[in-house]
């Protein structure tokens, strides 16, 4: 029979009292969500980091700059744009105050919100509506998860956007209309993290070799092929199109971005810990000598002097990677180990009730992954996508936000594992209604 994805509906679940227990963890896991921004987010004065000092040079100057120096506020390229203007654009209508940043809080719900649906959905579309129920459960619950709801900052966004696109991917809608979908959506993406096309390639690599036409079962001629992955990258890359065009009138060429050099010195310096923080539990910033002003051309924040400072922290950190081979393959080693286990010099990452449950989910979904699926082009995205990550947190720094953004991963394949155990097959017994189509 047809494969059932509807994980939400309590009309899946045979036993009535189950039933009532469904609806009642989907909203207590939305309103968690509520309740932890509200208490903790202090939305009357909210942490939001560089984003506020641009919202506010918006405003004030109607400049896009990071900070203010003494001959001016020039214009800077070191942030992405999407999350900034929205700030800028609550502040500007509702004031820096509570109703500013409710409005902000509430867009970011929907994104929250968002997030375990969409992990249910690919559980119930790459396996059987079991592991959507389970993954779904599950990613409401899920501590990492749960952590972005403490501030105000933009990491639902970019964790539920390359899965959403995902998601899209994996659709029954006709190809175009999905290129055109993931296209945006990713292109979205790219407008809140510089390092998006990288994210590309699993769509690319799934679009030209697997997907089938879903009328013939067979893959599409070469020509179709080659138009779809062609008219996908034109898509993403027209949603970047007004910021390069803005960046060329200020710097001469269509720069993405000035932040690279910056983070790729703090992954790679004598005080370098492999994440943002020196080693618990000192728990402060890891501290590089500044450039020279004779080097990068003065003082001041000049867009001039931000290309030649982001070219200084480039050149110093592959001239330390070059002298220090073996304490870099020692930073290779933390990093691997902060990104997979967790980051213990972040105050919240290191808690007990965050990371040990995201371990046992890396390692059994993981082993399930390498023992049933290792073929599956779906499920090989995925693994993908967790691969990136893992290799630009390598090449820069582990922060707790980049491995939140691909946690649906272990969390799905964690529910896959479970979904075969003894308790998976209790819950088919017992609590779902009507046949199952296991596999992949």
């Amino acid at each position: 029979m047809p494969q059932d994805y509807r994980f939400y509906s309590p009309a899946t679940i045979r036993a009535g009292w189950m039933r009532n227990t469904f609806i009642a963890l989907i909203l207590f896991g939305l309103a968690a969500r509520i309740v932890i921004r509200l208490v903790f987010a202090e939305l009357d004065n909210p942490e939001l980091w560089e984003f506020k000092g641009i919202a506010r040079n918006i405003i004030k100057h109607g400049v896009f700059a990071m900070r203010a120096s003494s001959d001016g506020v020039h214009p800077s390229a070191f942030m992405p744009p999407f999350y900034p203007l929205l700030v800028a654009g609550v502040h500007k209508l509702f004031g820096v105050s509570y109703a500013a940043h409710f409005v902000l809080a509430v867009f970011l719900w929907v994104m929250e919100f968002a997030i375990p649906f969409v992990i249910g959905w690919l559980g119930a579309r790459i396996w059987n509506l079991r592991v959507g129920q389970l993954a779904f459960i599950a990613a409401l619950f899920w501590p990492m998860l749960l952590l972005t709801s403490g501030r105000l900052l933009n990491v639902p966004i970019y964790t539920l956007l390359p899965f959403l696109s995902v998601a899209i991917m994996f659709s029954d809608m006709p190809l175009w209309k999905r290129i055109v979908l993931i296209g945006l959506t990713m292109g979205f993406l790219w407008n809140n993290r510089f390092e998006t096309p990288l994210f590309m390639l699993p769509f690319a690599y799934y679009l030209f070799f697997f997907d089938k036409d879903r009328l013939t079962g067979k893959l599409p001629s070469f020509t179709t092929r080659v138009f779809a992955v062609t008219a996908l990258a034109l898509i993403f890359t027209a949603c970047i199109v007004p910021w390069l065009v803005r960046n060329a009138g200020i710097y001469g060429k269509p720069l993405l971005s000035t932040e690279g050099g910056f983070h790729f010195r703090r992954g790679h310096h004598d005080g370098a810990s492999g994440s943002g923080r020196d080693p618990w539990p000192a728990n402060q910033g890891t501290d590089f000598e500044l450039p020279p002003p004779d080097k990068v051309g003065g003082s001041s924040r000049t867009p001039e002097q931000e290309l030649l400072t982001a070219a200084y922290h480039r050149e110093q950190a592959i001239a330390w990677i070059k002298a220090n081979p073996e304490k870099e393959l020692r930073l290779i080693g933390i990093k691997l180990y902060y990104f997979l286990v967790t980051d213990f010099t972040h105050p919240h990452a290191r808690s007990w009730l965050v990371w040990p449950i995201s371990l046992v989910a890396l390692i059994f979904g993981f082993y399930y992954w390498a023992r049933t699926g290792l073929r599956d082009p779906k499920q090989q995205v995925l693994w993908m996508i967790f691969g990136i990550q893992l290799l630009l947190c390598v090449a820069f720094i582990v922060l707790p936000r980049y491995r939140v953004a691909v946690e649906p991963v272990p969390v799905l394949f964690f529910a896959a594992w479970l979904a075969q155990t003894r308790i998976g097959e209790w819950l088919y017994t017992h609590v779902a209604a009507g046949q199952l189509k296991t596999g992949v």
